[in-house]
């Protein structure tokens, strides 16, 4: 066989393997909602509503499970698009805008795609957050009234794990962002 034959007996190989390994096991459809959702309440905290530039700004955000039935989070929590939660910050005009330093987090892939201590079970009433210290020169770099949400998107993409870890009722990857309500704060000179 020819050697351009060969290499695209094996890209043809590789795709298909490739597709048959992120299907597998895999119940999400992307921005599918998950049944439970209703229950999931998305937290945001601030230590208070006005600041000065040179101060710092201590939030906590998470998730709360208000219904009955439990369900899963990956544990591996983090600031950033790539870790879960991301912030949303918006001017006194309403227009979102980037904070002056952008969370980066990414959350690591588990060690082992069948292992269940991956995730963390939510009973209801029970919560899972972070809690940071943020300068407010790292959100703002002028005073004025602004507005903080806090988007919450599954860190771990259902594919990477293990069939019957797939089928739990978790927060992926794949499904559908959820948001805290907003709190405004205000920057004093």
């Amino acid at each position: 066989m020819c050697r351009h034959a060969t290499l695209v007996l094996f890209l043809c190989y590789t795709i298909a393997l490739t597709g048959i390994a992120s299907s597998a096991g895999c119940p999400v459809i992307q921005g599918e909602r998950a049944p439970f959702e209703k229950n999931v309440t998305i937290f945001l905290r601030l230590d208070r509503t006005e600041y000065r530039l040179g101060q710092s700004m201590v939030m906590e955000a998470g998730l709360r499970n208000d219904g009955r039935d439990p369900f899963y989070v990956y544990q591996r929590m983090g600031w950033g698009p790539g870790g879960g939660l991301a912030l949303r910050l918006k001017d006194q005009s309403g227009r979102e805008i980037a904070p002056v330093m952008q969370d980066d987090g990414m959350s690591p892939p588990p060690p082992k795609n069948d292992d269940p201590s991956m995730f963390v079970k939510l009973y209801g009433g029970q919560l899972f957050g972070l809690q940071r210290e943020l300068p407010i020169t790292d959100l703002v770099t002028a005073p004025g009234r602004y507005t903080l949400q806090i988007e919450y998107r599954g860190a771990m993409p259902c594919n990477w794990v293990a069939r019957d870890l797939a089928a739990i009722p978790a927060l992926w990857l794949e499904n559908a962002s959820l948001f805290s309500g907003t709190i405004s704060f205000q920057v004093i000179p």
